[in-house]
């Protein structure tokens, strides 16, 4: 069974002018990312339905029930609230094939608030605000622990760090491949995709899950970077 989920990327402009963008640090012993550092967000409940419902005057889309949703988790988690019409699509997100725990995640963006962070301490027990690279620089240092829909989001705002909605909208169902050095997640357009064969030339829309270091090759029209 797949749940569905909202996240949401927050930014907001640091002291250097650069965007920064908001980090919350799960309970070590939560299930899903037990330790790690998120974006605000969770599982889509019954609330949200009725509240999205509510706001359209009868039946609410996927979407709609989403924004509900990461709205929710954003004030629960981190107390900053948000509007949902202010979310902005970014991504989709699907867990893959062949675990136990799957969820059917939507991305969005937006400004944060001006308000004060103030994290749970149950499920969230802290926060920092970091430029992209910042955070991206962090994981490969063993300072921050990431999961590749977090790593991914990041790189791409590298490249485009404004509050905008993506069309059309990224679509990731990650198919895990084990290569020489460590493992490969293939996304949809990469030429190996299919047929889960990394080695296959064409297109490319991956990421590299090495001990090195992670590497994410996006599509030709966005050029990728790597941490």
């Amino acid at each position: 069974m797949i749940r569905a989920a909202a996240t949401v990327v927050l930014l907001r402009q640091g002291e250097g002018g650069d965007p920064e963008v908001l980090l919350l640090e799960r309970h070590p012993d939560r299930h899903v990312h037990g330790g790690g550092w998120v974006f605000p967000g969770g599982g889509v409940d019954p609330i949200d339905e009725a509240l999205a419902r509510e706001e359209a005057g009868g039946e609410a889309d996927d979407e709609a029930i989403a924004r509900q949703a990461a709205a929710r988790e954003t004030e629960e988690e981190a107390g900053l609230r948000i509007e949902p019409s202010a979310l902005r699509p970014l991504s989709r997100w699907i867990t893959p094939e062949g675990l136990a725990r799957r969820y059917d995640a939507r991305f969005f963006i937006a400004a944060a608030p001006p308000d004060p962070i103030r994290v749970d301490g149950e499920e969230i027990v802290g926060y920092r605000w970091l430029r992209p690279g910042d955070a991206i620089r962090a994981r490969s240092a063993g300072e921050l622990a990431l999961s590749p829909p977090t790593f991914v989001t990041l790189v791409r705002l590298l490249r485009r760090p404004r509050i905008e909605a993506s069309s059309p909208l990224p679509f990731f169902l990650p198919r895990i491949c084990s290569v020489a050095q460590g493992l490969c997640a293939l996304y949809p357009g990469d030429a190996g995709y299919e047929s889960q064969r990394p080695e296959l030339e064409g297109s490319r829309h991956r990421l590299w899950i090495l001990p090195e270091g992670w590497r994410y090759e996006p599509p030709l029209e966005t050029p990728g970077s790597s941490d």
